[in-house]
């Protein structure tokens, strides 16, 4: 029988080999624990610093599957010619998206060399993903229900996901009662009304929590967990996603159910079908109650409480989306460029009077709408809605059913927000759809022999670990930058900016920063500041790119980039830095003094 990868190297107990020494150290049999660790870590970590605030939590997923699949790897070159690394149907549109991603780069459709990578290595990271669910249900692993005598990868990755929704719940509690303030274990939330975990956001802890239930069910179903701990988990967990009060996590709760009741005759035939209700009834009750329950303990105003959850954008999408749609219609066919979101709406930003500073378009079909344009876009929803009825139909065990549990929670959040976009959830829903896909025993639809396979691997993994060194540097020359922006402290002139291969994005908006805006500005300056502006939807970004174009000749680009900033970031900002610009221009007697706006 052909192994395939991820089963053997990473199921299978380690058996000592006669001869060997006693006490000698397994990789193979220590890499289960050394990926749950990690993924622990990610989901725990406090570490959220510009320019890219998410790194730090999302690098432990990125080192996690990268180990465990040279492991895999390892073990399948063991065995010979014979072994062969199975990648499963859904990795098809990824790497479609990979091939149109290298080709967008190609003609020059994308404006930094450093996001194309990015996104690329995201891509690659879940194919891997699902190559390892597929390896894990296939081969000699077979149904985790039959193989209680050892905790087998899949029960491992729920035991992650549970243990990081319990720690999370409790860091959740403890950040909205404002309790153990100085401990460097919390993340302080900027509001205490809708606490984050150590996530830093909301509808992010409540997609973890949703993941962590799902485990929860998996455990119970496959009799690890009895009945009593069951159900003093749920109702933790219950209440960690209602004090979020997420409206994403209540659509995702509804959507877990709706699943469970579907395929529950299956799964666990012992339990009644109206514990679903009476889960969506105690979450009901514990989402309407928890508001006046927190303005009792808080002695904060109800209506401050409501404002805070109205202002939290959940409305203020739908304004958006119509945006969004406009600009799709502007280039149709091919697109703008993958992560080209916040350039396609800066171009019609400007003729509306409210918007939003968006860098993805808070709905995964609109961001392809407008990344690879309308026709591939609908080509790929058809063949993705036809493989999900093929697969949710023929569902009839636990371990597929768990599969699709942890994806969808990332589905339904990716349709109001951009989840997608995080290695920390990307991770454990490719996996499950990997082990979905092999627990259902469907072809594989690539097969590569394991001398391609170490290639690609190598490859990814020399520009992860490149991208580290990189963005180490990166991080500190930022906020040297940021600081010399605010003319605090001196810089040592000595000191050589780091240059970098890879990412070039965050390169340019270091290099940004220091542009001096003034009369004269190069050609290779302006552009810097417009592909930043572009990029980077931020009011200091769009301001400065502004000020250049007003500064340099460019009145009525300088006037459009205005009144984006106007619609995406309000009047009062809007009007501060209108002023700011206009005084600049009086200052330096330039053209262009009257920028024609109301």
């Amino acid at each position: 029988m052909r192994d395939s990868l991820g089963c053997s190297a990473l199921s299978q107990p380690y058996r000592h080999q006669k001869g060997a020494p006693l006490g000698r150290f397994s990789l193979v049999g220590t890499a289960p624990t050394i990926v749950v660790s990690l993924f622990f870590l990610g989901w725990m970590t406090t570490n959220h610093f510009t320019p890219w605030v998410s790194w730090h939590a999302e690098l432990p997923f990125f080192f996690a599957m990268l180990f465990a699949a040279w492991v895999a790897v390892v073990r399948l070159v063991r065995h010979g010619r014979t072994a062969r690394v199975m990648v499963p149907a859904p990795a098809l549109p990824l790497l479609f998206l990979l091939g149109v991603t290298l080709l967008q780069l190609l003609s020059g459709k994308l404006i930094f060399l450093g996001e194309a990578l990015t996104t690329s290595i995201y891509l690659i990271l879940s194919i891997i993903c699902l190559a390892i669910g597929f390896g894990l249900t296939t081969s000699d692993c077979g149904d985790v229900v039959e193989q209680r005598e050892r905790l087998s990868p899949i029960a491992a990755l729920s035991l992650a996901l549970l243990a990081g929704g319990i720690a999370s719940t409790i860091v959740a509690l403890v950040q909205v009662l404002e309790v153990w303030e100085t401990s460097s274990w919390i993340l302080r939330m900027p509001n205490v009304r809708r606490p984050g975990g150590n996530l830093g956001q909301p509808n992010h802890l409540a997609t973890l929590l949703l993941m962590a239930i799902a485990s929860l069910v998996y455990l119970h179903s496959s009799r690890r967990l009895g009945n009593g701990v069951m159900s003093l988990v749920l109702a933790l967990l219950c209440i960690g996603l209602a004090i979020t009060e997420s409206r994403t996590g209540a659509l995702g709760l509804l959507a877990l159910l709706v699943w469970w009741w579907w395929k529950q005759p299956f799964i666990t035939p012992q339990v009644s079908r109206f514990w679903a209700i009476g889960i969506a009834a105690m979450y009901l009750a514990m989402f309407k109650g928890w508001p006046t329950l927190l303005t009792t303990i808080q002695v904060l105003p109800s209506g401050t409480l409501r404002a805070r959850l109205d202002a939290s954008g959940g409305e203020a999408r739908m304004d958006v989306w119509p945006q969004l749609v406009d600009a799709i219609m502007q280039k149709p066919w091919m697109g703008w460029g993958v992560r080209q979101t916040a350039e396609a709406h800066n171009s019609v930003a400007h003729t509306y009077n409210f918007s939003l500073p968006f860098s993805y378009s808070h709905n995964l079909v609109i961001d392809l709408g407008l990344w690879i344009g309308l026709p591939v876009t609908g080509v790929l929803f058809v063949m993705t809605f036809i493989w999900l009825w093929r697969r949710v139909r023929v569902t009839k065990t636990l371990t597929p059913w768990y599969g699709m549990a942890i994806a969808l929670p990332l589905g339904v959040h990716s349709m109001f927000e951009f989840p997608f976009a995080y290695a920390y959830f990307l991770v454990p829903a490719m996996l499950g759809l990997g082990a979905m896909e092999g627990a259902l025993q469907r072809p594989p639809t690539v097969s590569l022999r394991t001398l391609p396979a170490v290639g690609v691997l190598l490859v990814t993994s020399m520009l992860t670990l490149w991208s580290v060194v990189e963005y180490i540097q990166l991080e500190e020359d930022f906020r040297v930058a940021r600081f010399e922006l605010l003319r605090i402290g001196e810089t040592n002139v000595d000191v050589e900016q780091p240059r970098n291969m890879m990412l070039t994005q965050l390169e340019a908006l270091t290099d940004a920063t220091r542009v001096v805006i003034k009369p004269g500005l190069s050609a290779e300056q302006q552009d810097l500041l417009k592909r930043v502006a572009l990029h980077y939807p931020w009011s200091s970004t769009q301001y400065r790119y502004a000020m250049s174009l007003a500064l340099n000749d460019h009145p009525a680009e300088a006037a459009r980039q205005l009144q984006v900033i106007r619609a995406q970031h309000g009047d009062r900002i809007y009007r501060k830095l209108r002023l700011q610009i206009e005084d600049r221009l009086i200052e330096v007697n330039a053209s262009g003094a009257n920028l024609s706006l109301p």
